[in-house]
């Protein structure tokens, strides 16, 4: 498994992170490291599912975050001296499933706000429009707008808009006027972007499954941020921490990946309680509050 980066990341492609919002790197984990999360990822049921803070209870997922480059790719592309992790998730859309993953971007999910905050999906498999490619409109991280989320069960919208946010604009009714780009990928293959880059996925009319890992990532000027109730997973974790905090890199629950820890140092493993309190050594984060998770 390579620990640091296959190739450096070049001026161009930092370039383009920082003008698009979105950035396509290629090859940047090995094989290795796609063997064993596809593996980890078979252990996931459901057509259309999702899971959350995996690294803290499954060896592999914890490899991943503390001792791969994602930390290194994220710190380069931003600019920032060090890297924290806010959450990890597994995607997966299943052979021949209808999962459409409407227009949305991630900020209002994520428990932390600045300039120096990203996601970054990590592809396990071949990704195209067939299997329900993520889509995204290069260039909104510059709009200056936050848009509240709708359900990503097709149910239409939530009933209150927060402060401060807008409906989410019908972008497929005039996508002649935003320039959207969607990249198809191998396996190691990455895509970085900025927490307020909108994006949707489509179906996966495929035989075979569509998976990813994903990374909720965030740099030195970010701060600690409350987010309403019942629109995304993180409100189920008490980080205890109040809005504007600094989030310390020693956080158990958001813990400091880049610059590199050695391994004594990272944060110990769990063991998962389930909802009937039985215990477990792989985290399968209940139902209700995956609903809103998304699915990219």
């Amino acid at each position: 498994m390579n620990r640091g980066l296959r190739r450096p990341i070049s001026s161009e492609e930092i370039e383009t992170f920082r003008r698009d919002g979105v950035v396509c790197l290629r090859d940047m984990f090995d094989q290795e490291w796609c063997d064993s999360l596809r593996e980890s990822a078979n252990t996931i049921p459901g057509n259309y599912s999702g899971r959350s803070f995996l690294w803290p209870f499954f060896e592999p997922f914890r490899e991943l975050a503390f001792d791969s480059p994602a930390g290194e790719i994220a710190a380069t592309l931003m600019g920032s001296e060090t890297i924290g992790l806010m959450l990890d998730l597994c995607f997966i859309k299943d052979p021949n499933s209808k999962s459409l993953t409407p227009w949305h971007h991630d900020q209002p999910y994520y428990q932390m706000q600045g300039n120096q905050v990203c996601g970054m999906w990590i592809g396990l498999d071949h990704c195209d429009a067939a299997n329900g490619a993520v889509e995204w409109i290069k260039g909104s991280h510059m709009w200056n707008r936050m848009f509240e989320p709708d359900p990503f069960d097709g149910s239409g919208q939530f009933e209150v808009v927060h402060d401060g946010r807008e409906r989410v604009l019908n972008i497929d009714a005039e996508r002649d006027k935003y320039d959207i780009v969607m990249f198809e990928t191998e396996p190691g293959d990455c895509i970085v972007d900025y927490a307020t880059v909108l994006h949707s996925a489509g179906d996966n009319t495929t035989d075979t499954p569509r998976r990813a890992v994903t990374y909720a990532l965030f740099g030195g000027d970010a701060r600690f941020q409350e987010i309403p109730p019942s629109r995304g997973v993180e409100d189920t974790r008490d980080l205890g921490l109040a809005t504007g905090d600094v989030i310390p890199a020693d956080h158990e629950l958001a813990p400091q990946i880049w610059p590199k820890q050695p391994r004594g140092s990272w944060p110990e493993p769990k063991t998962w309680s389930y909802t009937d309190g039985t215990e477990g050594d792989f985290v399968a984060i209940q139902p209700d509050a995956l609903e809103q998770a998304g699915a990219d």
